[in-house]
């Protein structure tokens, strides 16, 4: 019986350990994870503002990505 319990506390142990080591690894490269986030919304932004410009001087949405570099 106490073998079990021994055994069982070993497991518990470990896997404590491991959960903690990847919160441990999510909290360093959450920074990381905020940044690249931040540089796609800005990406998004300028692809939307480019759709607007082409908009504004054709009248329509661009037909292909091409298109919409050549305002």
């Amino acid at each position: 019986m106490v073998l079990v319990v021994a055994a069982a506390s070993t497991g518990l142990y470990a896997y404590l350990a491991a959960t903690r080591t990847s919160l441990d690894t999510m909290s360093a490269e959450r920074p990381l994870a905020h940044a690249r986030l931040a540089a796609d919304l800005s990406t998004l932004a300028a692809i939307r503002t480019q759709i607007d410009v082409y908009r504004s001087v054709h009248g329509q949405r661009p037909a292909s990505r091409d298109a919409s570099g050549r305002c």
